[in-house]
């Protein structure tokens, strides 16, 4: 069996990035972020807490047409590929109270714009509880962590079904640019915790899901995801705290657009994914990059350390340009 990881310059290129949660690489803002999401529960609650990371390599599924094969390895699109493990860890003794704090990178198809990355960042929070959880707690969990992350925000909870979760629901922040999602909640559904050991009538479970990006961007006031991963000293060095962000420079942005083949990108997400594997040295100036109906790409270039000039600009777009003369790129079953 091939590893298709190993074989896939673009999981390769994503597994190099620094998990930015874990301290042992080094401190970030989002680390605090966890901390005070975790402690504003656990003083809540009194409950016992656990940390897991989990690997971010998982074997594939196998594939019902080929019984007993698998597709290789892949990585993790969410930190909810931990939570099957964690709780069959706990049906031999049901705790009373336990908060399951589970940070760290999930890796994505997404297109190129200041709210998405490649490789963004997440937070699980899953509690288990020796007795009966409803509505009444989970809105009380969103209140809690989101008065602890995102003091005096407005918010709205929407349905938002998913398979492992029952009163599964969004959660928008408001923002100067209107609702941005950040997360979901909902309670841990009987069928997950019957197939993980536990007794659904004497066990119960709930949980909330943050993009922690995303919410650290609502904290500081980053108007992009790139800024997160800055090599810009005036700028790395502001992302080790909570305090507003203050840009070292005036830096505006330029504006490109250019015709490419018919046919040539179908979306978005495959052309940020072309833009990623054949212009990884361009990621940190190429803002968004948004294909339109007429066939025109649109791009946003900036700098977020000084201005780009548009001798510059007209270079990356010549650079993107020339990207469609280049043979598409193989599919890479390894992301999600």
């Amino acid at each position: 069996m091939i590893d298709s990881i190993a074989a896939d310059p673009a999981a390769q290129r994503a597994l190099a990035q620094r998990d930015l949660t874990d301290p042992a690489a080094g401190p970030h803002a989002l680390q605090q972020l966890i901390a005070e999401a975790h402690t504003a529960l656990a003083d809540r609650w009194h409950c016992r807490r656990e940390l897991h990371r989990g690997s971010p390599i998982l074997a594939a599924q196998s594939r019902p047409s080929v019984p007993g094969r698998h597709d290789g390895l892949r990585l993790r699109p969410n930190m909810r590929t931990l939570l099957p493990a964690l709780l069959a860890a706990q049906a031999l003794d049901p705790p009373e109270d336990l908060l399951l704090v589970c940070p760290g990178l999930v890796y994505r198809r997404s297109p190129l714009s200041p709210l998405h990355a490649a490789e963004p960042h997440q937070l699980d929070l899953w509690r288990l509880y020796r007795g009966r959880l409803g509505s009444i707690e989970l809105a009380d969990m969103v209140r809690t962590v989101l008065a602890a992350t995102l003091p005096g925000r407005r918010y709205r909870l929407l349905p938002s079904a998913r398979p492992h979760l029952t009163h599964g629901m969004r959660v928008d922040i408001h923002s100067e640019h209107g609702w941005v999602a950040i997360g979901r909640i909902g309670l841990l559904a009987p069928a997950l915790l019957s197939a993980s050991g536990l007794n659904p009538a004497t066990v119960s479970g709930l949980g909330m899901t943050l993009g922690l990006d995303r919410v650290l961007m609502q904290r500081k006031g980053l108007t992009s995801i790139q800024l997160l991963r800055s090599r810009i000293p005036a700028i790395a060095s502001q992302m080790l705290d909570l305090r507003s962000y203050t840009p070292p420079a005036d830096t505006p942005a330029q504006h490109r657009e250019l015709f490419i083949p018919a046919g040539a990108c179908k979306s978005d997400i495959e052309l940020a994914e072309r833009i990623r594997a054949l212009l990884p040295e361009r990621l940190d100036v190429i803002e968004q990059a948004a294909l339109q109906p007429d066939g025109r790409l649109r791009l946003v270039l900036r700098h977020h350390g000084r201005v780009l000039t548009a001798r510059e600009a007209d270079g990356i777009c010549d650079e993107i340009g020339a990207l469609f003369a280049q043979p598409v790129a193989a599919a890479r079953p390894a992301y999600a």
